[in-house]
């Protein structure tokens, strides 16, 4: 089912198809239909909304260099999919490591991949759902995961070290849809807070392997973006708030 923020965008998208100068909605290889269906798809794969408008060209804060590796993947996306190459984006919170892996997936919803993002937190809600819960819930959470398994590109998003035991091995449940997905050679695009591929996989051995034969890494660094942007909003605020406070009453 699809929020209303969703539904909403999606109507937009309609009604300027239907009210298209060009083909009053009648014509589907008209640039308003193929909109209604790229947004479309977006919501289907759990794009969130924040990203759907993202471009690589719009990330200020990402190095140059980076960048440029990052665009070197998604001009060979194709061949990535056949080999199975995912990515481990690395890195503290606020770095762009999300944003980036949103705009990979964008861009192989336009090559006609399936593809489907998700929390870490959000797919371990799912797996409950898949054990707890009443039938129909319980089937619809085991559909949901069998589907995310199979699509051709996976963002699994921000694993975080909550989700290891004491011992540093990551939650059984992530590695087995890690496993899977590379047993299948199917990509995946991880991001996380780990600073390193071996701070990533810890004592994992199988899972240091697959890192190291499936995955690129990318290392993001530098403050929290988010911090930033903050920063300039509460300027502003308080900018305009003083000019309210010292104007003088007519």
């Amino acid at each position: 089912m699809f929020a209303q923020d969703d539904i909403d965008r999606l109507k937009e998208k309609e009604t300027a198809h239907d009210n298209c100068l060009t083909c009053h909605g009648r014509d589907n290889t008209c640039q308003s239909f193929k909109d209604v269906i790229w947004e479309t798809r977006k919501i289907a794969a759990n794009i969130k909304i924040k990203y759907r408008d993202y471009t690589l060209d719009g990330l200020k804060d990402v190095p140059k260099g980076l960048k440029k590796d990052i665009q070197h993947y998604l001009d060979d996306l194709a061949q990535k999919k056949k080999k199975g190459a995912g990515l481990l984006l690395l890195g503290n919170p606020g770095t762009a490591k999300s944003s980036i892996a949103y705009i990979v997936l964008m861009a192989a919803i336009k090559l006609d991949y399936t593809v489907y993002a998700t929390s870490i937190s959000d797919y371990m809600k799912i797996i409950g759902n898949s054990i707890h819960g009443d039938t129909q819930e319980m089937e619809n959470a085991k559909d949901k995961l069998y589907e995310i398994s199979k699509v051709d590109f996976l963002l699994l998003d921000d694993i975080g070290r909550e989700f290891r035991d004491k011992y540093g091995f990551i939650d059984a449940t992530i590695m087995e849809i890690i496993r899977s997905r590379a047993d299948d050679n199917l990509p995946t695009i991880i991001t996380t807070n780990s600073i390193s591929e071996q701070d990533f996989s810890k004592n994992d051995l199988r899972l240091a392997s697959i890192i190291k034969e499936q995955y690129t890494p990318f290392k993001f660094s530098g403050p929290d973006y988010r911090n930033k942007i903050a920063k300039v909003v509460r300027a502003e605020y308080e900018e305009k708030n003083k000019e309210n406070t010292t104007e003088t009453p007519q």
